[in-house]
């Protein structure tokens, strides 16, 4: 499975060329239902090199440093200390390994304990997230400036330090469970897509998605995008243009509806002439490699799913709510018993054969 990237719009971006939008449609080889396109773009800037938003080699380094649980520097002589602090843990470390860490929603980050790192030990440690965990005595004031120059110093490494006292985790287990997921919710949603690892993250290809996880995504893309939107082209308009010309008009409607005016178009396949004033750049199996178009193949796949459902409600009979409004078997029969109705494409050979009067 291919995994999209920055890539390109980093290209552009480095010209100082900020605003890079992608764009994608869906609907094209449907027989009914409009053709709608997704506009999405995202912030200029760099990722963090841990990032699982990093590309092309950032990306392989990066993914490559997670798959050696995201080495960072340290002080050899902390090895045998580090060992040690683990065949001696405190009761509270045993409670917080066994009794919190154990749930299955939590081992999914792979925590390690008394890990070294740079010229610390961390108590438990979880690459994936870049998440180090202290359980500490209840009396710490005077470990105060320690505390800080770990935190400082793990933070230029993109790693965020949380603590809790013995006291926390001994008494109030259930209660350090919930605010220790809460804090990894807020984390996972920081560091990058959901779902992300070393097979990618569900911001890709739209047809590779459930409709669950493209749901998921679509959340994601409009709280993290600088810009997004759809543009649609109506049946009518799809029979009257041709479905190419249709497609393009989606495209340069959903352009028309970003709340920023893109200086440059990424496009999924081949475009010509796509936008009078804004040049592009075609890239085939562009859902693929772009992540801006992978965003936008997204959106249009969710906006244009949503649209089908609801024109199931409004012409039951049809099935549009499973296929959405492609050739299927059900899709077949169902004209061969009722016809076509006013959403299907009159203009198209499969549904002309089946076209009713009235």
């Amino acid at each position: 499975m291919k995994i999209p990237s920055f890539d390109f719009e980093r290209r552009y971006w480095e010209q100082e060329i900020s605003l890079v939008a992608g764009l994608d449609e869906v609907g094209v080889g449907a027989w009914a239902g409009p053709v709608v396109a997704g506009a999405v773009m995202f912030k200029e800037e760099t990722p963090h090199f841990f990032s699982p938003l990093s590309g092309g080699e950032m990306r392989k380094k990066a993914l490559k440093i997670n798959r050696e649980l995201a080495y960072v520097p340290y002080l050899k002589r902390l090895t045998e200390q580090a060992r040690e602090m683990r065949n001696n843990p405190t009761k509270a470390e045993q409670v917080f390994w066994k009794a919190i860490l154990s749930h299955d929603l939590l081992k999914q980050y792979r925590f390690r304990r008394q890990r070294p790192l740079r010229h610390f030990i961390v108590d438990f440690y979880s690459p994936s997230l870049l998440l180090a965990v202290e359980v500490d005595g209840d009396s710490h004031d005077k470990q105060r400036d320690y505390d800080e120059a770990r935190s400082g110093s793990l933070s230029d490494y993109g790693i965020q330090v949380i603590r809790y006292t013995n006291t926390d985790v001994l008494q109030r287990s259930d209660w350090v469970y919930s605010d220790l997921m809460e804090k990894i919710s807020k984390r996972s949603v920081m560091l990058g897509p959901p779902d992300r690892g070393d097979t990618g993250g569900l911001i890709r290809d739209s047809k590779t998605l459930s409709l669950q996880q493209r749901e998921k995504a679509a959340v994601w893309i409009k709280e993290h995008a600088l810009a997004w939107a759809v543009g649609e082209a109506s049946v009518e308009e799809i029979c009257e243009l041709n479905i190419l010309q249709a497609a393009r008009l989606a495209m340069r409607r959903a352009v028309g509806q970003l709340s920023f005016l893109p200086e440059l178009l990424l496009v999924d396949g081949y475009a010509a002439s796509l936008h009078p004033t804004i040049p592009h750049e075609s890239i085939v199996k562009g859902d693929q490699k772009s992540f801006s178009i992978a965003a936008a193949s997204i959106v249009a796949k969710v906006h244009r799913d949503t649209i089908m459902c609801q024109l199931a409600e409004q012409f039951p009979g049809y099935g549009f709510e499973a296929h959405k409004g492609y050739g299927s078997e059900q899709h077949q029969a169902a004209l061969r018993a009722q016809g076509a109705c006013p959403c299907h494409r009159a203009a198209y050979a499969p549904i002309a054969a089946y076209l009713t009067q009235g």
